[in-house]
């Protein structure tokens, strides 16, 4: 059955190809800014919230192959209950920042997209529900393994540094050593709770 789900869900090498052409880093940014410079971000105040959109951008390009600027019940699923809690190395306050910066990411997209009141109702219900089973996917045991020994440093735990954890693994197999080398400069480190 996992392996059927994996099947579905994994984009092809071409698709992911081609999103990243379309949407290179550069261009990933400038939305990004250009959302958090929108009256829907304004209540984002903590680092980690502002650096959801990031992710989620991220996520739609590099894990699924899609235009970061798609929203829809499919694409959210994908993204907040499949791929970012299998890929991202991050403090568990980060899983807490979520439900406030994707809410804000979603209101924006469906209003730059031009949606319809009922395509957002349906949306807005569709994320409660996506919401709900993230923190089961955050907090659970399908969360990237090394997320377990992460540890809040100082700096982080306080907000004082903005870039907060160099998230996404770069793939399967990654070793303690380089995940502790890339949490270093962050004030994160890995121990056992």
């Amino acid at each position: 059955m996992a392996s059927a789900r994996a099947a579905v869900l994994a984009p092809s090498a071409a698709a992911v190809t081609d999103a990243a052409e379309r949407w290179p880093a550069e261009a990933r940014r400038a939305l990004v800014e250009e959302f958090l410079a929108s009256p829907q971000a304004a209540e984002l105040r903590d680092p980690f919230a502002r650096k959801v959109p990031h992710l989620l951008a991220m996520c739609c390009v590099g894990h699924l192959g899609c235009e970061p600027v798609l929203i829809g019940p499919s694409v959210l699923e994908r993204v907040l209950v499949d791929a970012l809690p299998r890929a991202a190395i991050a403090p568990d306050r980060f899983g807490k920042a979520v439900p406030q910066a994707v809410r804000a990411w979603t209101d924006w997209l469906a209003e730059r997209n031009k949606l319809t009141d009922r395509s957002r109702r349906r949306l807005g219900f569709s994320l409660r529900a996506t919401l709900a089973r993230f923190a089961g996917a955050w907090y659970g045991p399908g969360a990237h393994p090394l997320r377990r020994y992460l540890v809040d440093g100082e700096g982080v735990a306080q907000g004082a540094r903005t870039e907060c954890v160099g998230w996404l693994a770069d793939g399967a197999g990654d070793q303690a050593q380089s995940a502790e080398a890339r949490l270093a400069p962050y004030g994160g480190s890995l121990q056992s709770r």
